[in-house]
């Protein structure tokens, strides 16, 4: 890349400014999607930079991302692990309706980082957990979302049925909790913080990269390429804004895409987000008449302490048993909910409704004259095993 010629534009206050000493200022809110593309901003530099973390030093990432990455960030070469969740994505993602690909690809990359960075991202109830015999047949189908086929017939209808479906389909939320359907790359960052946690808000880097409108078709794809190259090899997926290209040189058919893979000539592989047999493809053979250019990128980066992940279920002992396999390499214990049978007087049997475990426990009293959980009276005639409240729980953790 040819440093010299590159441009910096930093959201600062809702204007963008040159860098260096360009004294042209240009208001971010008079550009909508429609009307916003980088000749409102520059002729000459190859990228354009919208960053809206104020606190993140784009000018270091994008001068020297190996060092911001490895040495700031301080992130590793996971390029192999985002390459197989994306790879075995096969059925555990949104439903691109109605022109919403960049929720697919935003909801994609949530839960690859809800399942390999922090499990606290994508909250249980909008997991699609990968459940198997073996882990290396659990690998194979990578863990998720929701894929769920809604009416579209009207925009009525469906806004309808993305409330119907809201609170355990991912992107049903992402885009319920959105006014645009047709969302882009300048969106991610609205969309991802309207559903994160308040406590997880501030816990991504957000940052968008468009190539300049004066490049060259290859030009651009090359650009791009670079950067996303970088990220790749840390594990962190880009998504990319790709379009086609008219013979007029004018882009149409736009879709958003996440790269996670790269060949040796440093040519991109990406998953479409669409429901097709192979989603490990570059981006001339992305549908039947392939696509020519990659305009614009959006890079989330988490910045948040590792937690443990159960979306990987492992069963054993003939399916009788199981536990939960984090991608770091740690197993997991699951939480025993039991049934209960009375055994005798002195005795209850208690079984895991999961493992079918079963457990023979004295029965238990809060107080005189009450009754076990299994159904077992105490009576006056037997001494009372009382313990205090709060302590009774039906639940018992396991650990491995």
């Amino acid at each position: 890349m040819k440093k010299n010629i590159l441009l910096l534009f930093l959201l600062i206050n809702g204007t963008f400014i040159y860098n260096k000493s360009f004294l042209k200022t240009i208001s971010y809110d008079n550009y909508t999607y429609d009307n916003y593309t980088s000749d409102n901003l520059s002729q000459n530099g190859e990228i354009i930079y919208q960053n809206e973390n104020n606190s993140f030093p784009s000018w270091d990432f994008m001068i020297d991302p190996d060092n911001y990455l490895d040495n700031v960030l301080q992130y590793k070469p996971f390029k192999s692990r985002l390459t197989y969740y994306f790879s075995n994505l096969l059925e555990n993602f949104g439903n691109n309706q109605v022109g919403t690909c960049e929720y697919v690809a935003i909801g994609e990359v949530l839960t690859y980082f809800d399942t390999f960075f922090n499990d606290d991202i994508v909250p249980e109830a909008y997991d699609v957990i990968s459940e198997a015999n073996s882990t290396d047949e659990a690998l194979e189908n990578s863990p998720g979302s929701k894929f769920e086929i809604l009416d579209d017939s009207t925009t009525k209808k469906y806004r309808e049925e993305l409330n119907r479906t809201k609170n355990n389909n991912l992107h049903s939320l992402l885009v319920h909790q959105n006014t645009s359907f047709g969302a882009n790359a300048y969106d991610d960052q609205d969309i991802i913080k309207n559903f994160l946690s308040d406590n997880l808000k501030n816990s991504f880097i957000f940052l968008v990269l468009e190539a300049n409108s004066s490049l060259s078709i290859s030009e651009k794809n090359e650009t791009l390429q670079n950067y996303a190259r970088k990220l790749i090899q840390r594990g962190i997926p880009p998504i990319m804004s790709i379009a086609k290209v008219d013979g007029k040189g004018k882009m149409y058919d736009f879709h958003a895409a996440v790269a996670y893979d790269y060949d040796d000539n440093g040519e991109l592989y990406m998953h479409t987000g669409w429901k097709i047999s192979n989603n490990h493809l570059k981006l001339e053979q992305i549908s039947d008449e392939g696509y020519d250019v990659m305009h614009t990128m959006s890079i989330i980066i988490p910045v948040l302490p590792h937690s443990h992940s159960n979306n990987y279920k492992i069963y054993y002992n003939n399916g009788e048993q199981f536990y939960y396999f984090c991608p770091c390499g740690t197993t997991i214990g699951h939480t025993h909910e039991f049934t209960y049978q009375k055994y005798d007087s002195v005795q209850h049997i208690q079984t895991c409704i999961h493992c079918h475990e079963v457990q023979y426990r004295n029965h238990i009293y809060l107080s005189e004259r009450a009754t076990c959980i299994c159904g077992e009276k105490n009576y006056l005639d037997r001494p009372p095993i009382i313990i205090g409240p709060g302590i009774l729980n039906k639940e018992e953790e396991v650990t491995s």
